[in-house]
């Protein structure tokens, strides 16, 4: 019931030639986190230094503490997913929202959780960030290199106001937002949460063009703090109800690693023909 568990890792420093070296992993099991139980560990270790080997193999019964295991839902609930608690950590399927990524660039978003960005699709910076706010999960960016990448929904808005919960840690610690979500573009490096027309996002999910955008939600800007910890960003748009539109994040670096989250969203959208209704 617990689910089988695989441990493996590896750590590779400078290290000196006595004490304890500290090691540590999140344990997943079959159906989400580990419930805990008796397990049988093995190691095995070897060293280098100035053309000298050794080697050792060690192994143990252990009893390990976990949490219940957590079913993840991987399609769309009928109520929408607007905490990101349907799909699985790590991967950049996340059911109800669509994501793009520019093409030859790296990383996207993914669904995340803990203090620890996004990795699979996403890999790339393991700095720590700040937990979602809402339940266990929340979207966000990762990258190993320049990328852009948009996630983003659309229907029908039937709900005058906006909200959502944001977080941003900007490693290059400088901001920088040219007319452009284009990674090529240089310097880029920005996050803004815009609502565009359906049909601009249908031709181009990356356009910034005026006669899309029908409202800017937010924006990065020069000077702006490059961390903050997740804050709530509300917005009237009760001038676009009863309009086909897109609710889009999108976040571009050419700079350096950029983590972008988001939870908690809070839209109405009717979705024509395909998830029903979402709050």
């Amino acid at each position: 019931r617990a689910g089988r568990v695989i441990i493996h890792g590896d750590f590779s420093d400078f290290l000196g030639c006595d004490g304890e070296t500290p090691w540590s992993a999140t344990v997943v099991g079959e159906n989400g986190l580990y419930k805990g139980g008796p397990a049988d560990v093995s190691l095995s270790a070897f060293a280098l230094a100035e053309g000298e080997f050794a080697s050792a193999e060690a192994s143990a019964s252990v009893r390990l503490e976990g949490s219940p295991p957590i079913t993840r839902i991987t399609r769309c609930p009928r109520g929408g997913n607007d905490g990101f608690e349907a799909g699985v950590v790590n991967q950049n399927v996340i059911p109800c929202w669509t994501v793009a990524d520019q093409e030859g660039g790296a990383g996207s978003w993914c669904n995340q959780t803990g203090t620890t960005p996004p990795q699979g699709p996403c890999a790339g910076s393991l700095t720590s960030v700040a937990a979602p706010p809402e339940g266990l999960q929340a979207a966000m960016t990762n990258q190993s290199g320049p990328g852009s990448h948009v996630l983003y929904r659309c229907g029908v808005l039937r709900s005058q106001r906006i909200s959502f919960e944001l977080y941003i840690n900007n490693e290059a610690n400088v901001f920088f937002n040219p007319s452009s979500l284009d990674y090529g573009v240089f310097p880029n490096q920005q996050f803004r949460a815009d609502l565009v027309t359906a049909a601009g996002m249908a031709a181009d999910p990356f356009t910034v063009a005026t006669a899309d955008i029908l409202l800017s939600l937010y924006q990065t800007r020069p000077g702006d703090p490059p961390v903050s910890g997740y804050t709530t960003v509300t917005a009237d748009a009760s001038a676009y109800v009863r309009q086909d539109v897109c609710l889009r994040f999108a976040e571009v670096e050419n700079q350096f690693f950029f983590h972008a989250g988001v939870d908690d969203v809070s839209i109405d959208l009717l979705e024509r023909g395909r998830h029903g209704t979402s709050h």
